[in-house]
């Protein structure tokens, strides 16, 4: 799946971001107790217009793929070891100057940290606390951290200088 478009990024004082890809992690980001969080579907759709969306996950309750079914993203299921070092692998084959990435578990702080755009997540099922430094951006709902890539706008006022 290609993008159809790309998501660029300007903001006052920093160099032009320029996306291809969203990496997402699953549980207590974008699902709570293994189940797609209302509302995050229809953003991943209108997400998708313009980014390649991946769901990178060790899968804890067994059901992602269930509850990204058709869905517009690659779902990547990795091994329940190393699941730090197997994320940034996958964000390096992707290309992490074009790619943002969305998580909150110490899982995901390394892609976090290489990602174009690292925005770390809290929300009920917590968040690892170094994610705070990791990320660029924090949000308390995953909805809203989504919905500022429909609605860029709503970046500058955080990441400007």
């Amino acid at each position: 799946m290609t993008s159809v478009n790309r998501f660029i990024l300007e903001i006052p004082g920093r160099k032009k971001i320029e996306v291809d890809n969203l990496i997402l992690d699953f549980n207590g980001t974008i699902a709570e107790n293994g189940l797609l969080i209302p509302g995050v579907k229809d953003r991943i759709i209108a997400i998708s217009k313009f980014l390649k969306i991946s769901v990178v996950t060790a899968d804890t309750y067994g059901n992602v793929e269930k509850q990204m079914l058709k869905l517009p993203v690659e779902t990547v299921i990795i091994p329940k070891k190393e699941q730090d070092k197997m994320k940034l692998k996958y964000l390096i084959e992707s290309g992490p100057e074009k790619t943002i990435s969305m998580g909150n578990g110490r899982n995901d702080i390394l892609i976090l940290k290489n990602s174009v755009l690292g925005i770390g997540i809290i929300q009920s099922e917590g968040c690892y606390s170094s994610v705070i430094s990791a990320a660029d951006l924090l949000y308390t709902d995953v909805l809203n951290a989504l919905d500022c890539l429909i609605y860029p706008e709503r970046l500058i006022a955080a990441l400007r200088n």
